[in-house]
């Protein structure tokens, strides 16, 4: 065995010429700030998890950011450049409909680990990052084998979405049904783990869970309805439908940790979530304000662990601020692989904070600035703008202003409850106060205001209560982080969903329903009927693994980028000139029609320019002013 120290690590580097460590990076789904309970301490559906926070094998990193969604965190994990830059930082990709992808152009993590490293690379769950054309699969992005589903929301029982089966091993379907998905996942990754020692892996294992439509076994359930009633601590379904759901994932990470322990080569693992918790399924990011989709702390804030079988860690936490793109560089470097400076024509955004971690690397400068997230807005005037917030220092600016507030978790310890990782000396008991006070409030509702902007000092100010907008002792500094930050973002690639990531799914929705005269179907049949007809699905003979019974399935495919696009545009064509020169009802769904087409963006315009409609790509003079 080449590995050759068990020094303690965190200031400490590894020796050159150790064998290099198997990688597994899990991203959860939606997992809050306060659903584990290393953070929440009346959390009882992660104990494998708290208990490892304590082992000096394990670091937590405390002040981990990504980014508002899941495609965006997804890509800027795989490249290493903020996606808004290639047009894919403002939403999560509809990808049962639109035919568009993270670029193929883009340079992908698993692509430099095999060509630079000699890593097998394997990817086991969620891709949600295109998969209408070949070339945009993971097996086709660096991947040696994938295993799993390349869209969202997925049941985890059927393993189908809105009906056609979509869970595959590469590119051939995997009946597993009835098996739940997060312990067949973590089955897949053990035997994944265990397989062929000869070469170094790189594992990366995107959970769908505790995204919607979260669910549980009712065992765990069960199970988790005993332990909190012994602590007297009340249930209900939804409850232990989203902490049984994370109990899951504790016991799938411990049989992962197990199986890494058998291994003479060290495996690094890394534990963290795609954003913060929606709240809807249960998720909480108490204490910190709002939630997935939003700018503010609730919805970036990550939990974070990095985890090794080898090496051990002089401290349990570290503070240091960290983006989600600094993991393609950090990884490189806990592998020994020197990271590209640039991707595509992008500078690399990540930095490499392996050493950290015991890698040889330089030692980084830390992180002390980021842009939080952009969103594009069509203006009125046909012009595009953008909403933005930046991190810079200690501040944190945007520039507009949303109500959200922070919200109670499902289990929660008492009135005066702050995390303590959450804590500083700024956290006294009047602002503890204050928090909660809000947390409870109904008059803090979800409104975002173009014609406010928000500015807060985090260091005093960690939960986002005090905007200091407008505070004429912060002007000087708010100006300085504006300007770092609007030079940064530019005037970057517009969103390649256009201004909604739902307009191209509802104008082919509204005319084939409207044309075929089908506006009585639910839409989910209409989607059944409209999957299989341009070729998105395809009926599949396959059979169980396990109960040997084979059947006919709608099965969801690639390769569609063309037959069922135009398939998409001709239904759309023949329902315009069919009543394009109608009056009555039909006159208003043509005006739909051309706002969809306005909203779908660059793919659209085409379509628009045949028929003598303008397309709009210009920037505002001054696009950051709302």
């Amino acid at each position: 065995m080449k590995f050759t120290f068990l020094c303690l690590l965190g200031a400490a580097r590894c020796e050159e010429g150790e064998e290099k460590p198997n990688i597994v990076f899990v991203m959860l789904d939606d997992m809050g700030w306060s659903n584990v309970g290393f953070h929440n301490p009346v959390v009882k559906s992660t104990p494998f998890l708290d208990e490892m926070t304590k082992s000096e094998h394990v670091m937590e990193l405390t002040n981990v950011y990504t980014t508002h969604r899941c495609s965006p965190s997804r890509a800027a994990f795989l490249t290493g450049v903020y996606p808004y830059k290639y047009g894919l930082g403002s939403s999560a990709l509809k990808v049962l409909q639109l035919p568009l992808g993270l670029d193929t152009n883009m340079t992908l993590l698993p692509e430099v680990m095999k060509r630079e490293g000699s890593y097998s690379t394997h990817m086991i769950g969620k891709w949600h990052l295109g998969h209408a054309a070949e070339a945009e699969l993971p097996q086709n992005r660096g991947f040696d084998t994938f295993y799993g589903f390349y869209e969202a929301q997925v049941d985890y029982f059927t393993h189908q979405e809105q009906g056609r089966h979509v869970y595959r091993n590469g590119s051939d379907p995997v009946d597993v049904s009835g098996r739940y998905m997060t312990k067949d996942l973590t089955r897949q990754t053990k035997e994944t783990l265990l397989a062929n020692h000869d070469d170094p892996k790189f594992i990366y294992l995107p959970y769908q869970s505790p995204h919607f439509p979260v669910s549980a076994p009712e065992e765990e359930k069960m199970k988790l309805k005993k332990i909190y009633e012994q602590h007297g601590i009340p249930t209900n379904d939804k409850m232990l439908t989203f902490h049984g759901a994370m109990h899951v994932i504790d016991k799938g990470m411990k049989q992962l940790w197990n199986a890494a322990l058998e291994l003479d080569r060290e495996t690094i693992f890394v534990f963290t979530t795609d954003n913060g918790a929606g709240g809807a399924q249960g998720g909480c990011n108490f204490p910190y304000r709002g939630g997935k989709d939003r700018f503010l702390e609730g919805g970036i804030k990550a939990t974070t662990l990095i985890m090794s079988t080898k090496r051990k860690f002089e401290k349990r936490q570290n503070d240091e601020m960290i983006h989600v793109l600094d993991w393609f560089p950090t990884l490189l470097g806990l592998a020994g692989i020197e990271a590209q400076k640039t991707n595509n024509g992008f500078d690399i955004d990540g930095v490499d904070f392996s050493s950290r971690f015991g890698s040889s690397r330089a030692v980084s400068e830390p992180r002390d600035r980021f842009i939080v997230g952009v969103k594009h807005d069509f203006a009125d005037n046909k012009k595009w703008k953008m909403l933005y917030c930046a991190r810079y220092k200690q501040y944190k600016y945007c520039n507009y202003h949303n109500s959200m507030t922070a919200w109670r978790c499902d289990i929660f310890p008492g009135n005066n409850f702050i995390p303590k990782v959450s804590e500083n000396e700024h956290t006294t008991a009047n602002y503890r106060s204050l928090v909660h006070v809000r947390s409870t409030s109904r008059s803090y509702g979800n409104v975002l205001n173009k014609s406010k902007q928000m500015f807060f000092d985090l260091e005093k100010d960690p939960f986002e209560i005090y905007n200091l907008w407008g505070n004429p002792d912060y002007t000087e500094a708010m100006s300085e982080v504006r300007a770092w930050a609007e030079g940064q973002i530019g005037r970057p690639r517009l969103p390649i969903v256009g201004a909604s990531n739902m307009a191209y799914r509802n104008l082919v929705h509204h005319a084939g329903r409207e044309l075929y005269g089908a506006p009585h179907l639910r839409d989910i049949q209409f989607i059944g009927k409209y999957f299989l007809h341009t070729g998105r699905v395809k009926k599949t003979e396959m059979c169980h693994v396990y109960t040997g019974q084979c059947e006919v399935k709608e099965f969801s495919v690639s390769g569609w980028d063309q037959s069922a696009v135009k398939f998409d545009w001709d239904i759309v064509t023949d329902y315009w000139n069919k009543y394009k020169n109608s009056h009555g009802a039909h006159r208003s769904k043509i005006e739909n029609i051309r706002q969809w087409t306005l909203q779908c963006g660059e793919y659209c315009c085409a379509w628009r320019k045949e028929r003598g409609m303008p397309c709009y790509f210009e920037y505002s003079s001054n696009p950051f002013s709302l």
